[in-house]
């Protein structure tokens, strides 16, 4: 390789160590957008780049962030479908980068240039999380242009740390908000659950939680018969608004309505409107009571019956004024809060929505599944503590380093929670990010090491790691299923993590004397290498400590433990993983207090 290539190319890895900490400092899809483009513009020599995002139906590409074109022109091409004939529609439907290296091709393949000019060369590059595109990161150049080897490699993992950190704010957007929420419904659930018989004061505590934090108007009906509703509670938001809102309340409830309030009172059913004009006109009795709605800048808004026993106990009205829209996320919401009202509380479902966070955090800092690999079988297993409602930091990971070679991760970030969440996915996509560059597990860690000590907000005073890394290294010449004469290794780092244990096709059980210092603390990891012959029917297993942790009173399933039961057994890759985790699980008949992940690799026997 040419000096000014490896001068390039590690300046590039430079960068991408640098992004790696810059990104996760940003949980802002725009800042997100916004340095992606400016960093990798510079680092490509583009002269234009943009960043877009499928919305929430998957219809539409949208325009979330640009650099280098007119303002005037992004407003024609803020969003368009992602079933049209575009370059970026294509990268995404495809899931696979498309390259145009000049502007004859780009016409070539889509006809849509041809006349308006634009970009010459350009790359759109599909931003790739959990085997789903979110969206397309693309940068165009005047003229043309070629894309080598290490060009495609950079701009692979600059699309891959973009994908990473969009999916990252988004999903830490909405725990935050759910978080926030959960918080206010377990007030609302303590509010209720001491009320006592006083129904009405705690009803009236409900809707000045509710109001403004989930709509701009709150209110609670209690229908005390069949001819006659009582309004319990209400708080109107804005004060500009209150006299208007009042007026209209001054109404009643008119029980034999054929749409609103009085509807949902009679049958039971939900109303659910978006423009507020248009339910006006469905509910105004008269000339004066429109009027009175008109004034109110009705916007979006639900009427909710409150059940229980199947039968109707009154209603709650959420709605906002013209200027706040009501999204479907906030009618769930509301959904919510107004069944915790009808039936005093409903921890059930306050539990369901905590682990749904959990679970949806956690999935993102595993991968879906794992791959096929000739010659070998794989197996895998991760087991939370308790309910599994915190995010642990324990993971496992598989990542293709080059043709037939293969790398195998597992590791464990401090803590629990938002946090261990955040470093546990810097740790991750560092190592993937380090491994398409091409470097040695050894490289690897100190390159992960450097990333949590570089203390963002997803690396803080006090965040540490241990991993270990496994690279399975394949002959190029003939195929691991068949006879196989040339050996294939293992090269195995660890970095204060549970060294692995290989077991031999004889039944005998080793340790791989792999040491290396804890991550994200010391200024140097010093892991060294260890490499490990792997024969047909060998196998590794890789485990965090909480496999070998296990204690009930003063009795202690550890790696002595760990080893004979590998040993005892001859298994497949999977089947091991399941009856490792079975068996530290069921060791004593106190709960787990660690989380365990499990990564097993077995090599096929020959014939």
């Amino acid at each position: 390789m040419a000096v000014d290539a490896v001068e390039d190319n590690g300046n590039r890895l430079a960068l991408l160590l640098e992004l790696t900490g810059a990104l996760a400092e940003r949980m802002e899809v725009q800042e997100i957008a916004s340095f992606v483009l400016g960093v990798g513009r510079d680092a490509v020599a583009a002269n234009r780049g943009t960043l877009c995002l499928l919305t929430p139906d998957g219809r539409r590409l949208e325009v979330v962030g640009h650099v280098g074109y007119d303002p005037d022109m992004m407003e024609l091409w803020d969003h368009f479908d992602v079933d049209a004939p575009l370059p970026a529609s294509d990268a995404v439907r495809s899931r696979l980068p498309i390259y145009l290296h000049s502007p004859a091709e780009r016409a070539a393949r889509y006809p849509i240039f041809a006349d308006v000019g634009g970009d010459g060369a350009s790359v759109m590059l599909p931003l790739m999380v959990r085997g789903d595109a979110l969206g397309a990161l693309v940068f165009g150049f005047d003229g043309e242009r070629d894309f080598d080897v290490d060009d495609r490699s950079f701009l692979s993992a600059l699309g891959a740390q973009c994908a990473i950190a969009t999916d990252r704010a988004r999903l830490y957007d909405a725990a935050l908000k759910r978080e926030a929420t959960l918080s206010m419904l377990v007030e609302v659930s303590s509010v209720l659950a001491t009320s006592g018989a006083d129904l009405d004061g705690a009803l009236r505590r409900v809707a000045h939680l509710a109001a403004p934090a989930l709509s701009d108007i709150a209110s609670f009906h209690l229908l005390e018969s069949a001819h006659r509703a009582r309004l319990v509670a209400a708080n109107l938001g804005d004060d500009q608004l209150t006299s208007p809102t009042q007026r209209v309340s001054s109404y009643g409830v008119d029980l034999q309505a054929a749409e609103g309030l009085g509807r949902v009172l009679r049958t039971g059913e939900e109303v659910v409107w978006n423009d507020g004009a248009r339910f006006i006109d469905l509910i105004a009795r008269d000339d004066d009571h429109r009027a009175a709605l008109a004034a109110m800048d009705l916007g979006g808004g639900i009427i909710l019956p409150m059940l229980a026993r199947g039968r109707v106990l009154g209603a709650c009205t959420f709605a906002n004024h013209g200027s706040r829209a009501m999204s479907a996320d906030d009618r769930q919401l509301v959904r919510t809060l107004g069944q915790r009202a009808a039936v005093l509380i409903d921890n059930a479902r306050l539990l369901s929505q905590r682990t749904a966070i959990s679970s949806r955090l956690q999935d993102a800092l595993l991968p879906p599944s794992l791959p096929i690999i000739d010659g070998f079988d794989l197996g895998a297993r991760y087991q939370p503590v308790g309910e599994g409602l915190e995010v642990g930091g324990d993971f496992y990971d598989v990542v293709r380093v080059a043709a037939g070679d293969w790398l195998f991760v597992v590791g464990d970030v401090t803590g629990h929670g938002v946090d261990a969440a955040a470093a546990t996915g810097l740790v991750r996509h560092t190592i993937r990010s380090a491994a398409t560059l091409g470097l040695s597990p050894s490289a690897i860690l100190e390159h992960v090491n450097q990333a949590l000590r570089s203390r963002t907000s997803a690396s803080p005073a006090g965040t540490f790691c241990t991993v270990a890394l496994a690279e399975l290294v394949i002959p190029p010449a003939g195929t691991i299923g068949e006879a196989a004469a040339e050996p294939v290794r293992l090269i195995v780092a660890c970095a204060g993590h549970p060294a692995p244990l290989v077991r031999h096709h004889d039944g005998t059980v080793h340790a791989v004397p792999a040491s290396g210092r804890l991550l994200g603390f010391f200024a140097t990891v010093e892991s060294g290498e260890v490499v490990v012959e792997v024969e047909p029917g060998d196998t590794l297993v890789a485990f965090t400590d909480g496999v070998i942790e296990r204690r009930g009173g003063s009795a202690w399933f550890g790696e002595h433990e760990l080893a004979s039961l590998i040993g005892s057994v001859d298994l497949g890759a999977d089947a091991l993983a399941g009856c490792i985790c079975d068996r530290v699980t069921n060791a004593f008949p106190t709960p787990l207090v660690d989380d365990m992940a499990i990564l097993v690799v077995r090599r096929r026997s020959s014939g």
